[in-house]
């Protein structure tokens, strides 16, 4: 029989999701060779890239 999953704490889903937050300002997913991927962000200035 499959276990039963335990529901996540009021913190740990805000932990989880500020994680999830701050991995998406850090990472980008891109295509390479027909393959998802993720790279880091390049460096911006008020949201603009130089």
């Amino acid at each position: 029989m499959a276990k039963v999953k335990k529901k996540l704490t009021p913190a740990q889903k805000r932990a989880k999701k500020a994680a999830k937050a701050e991995r998406q300002k850090k990472y980008q997913w891109v295509f390479m060779n027909g393959k998802q991927v993720r790279i880091k962000r390049p460096p911006t200035v008020d949201g603009i890239p130089f």
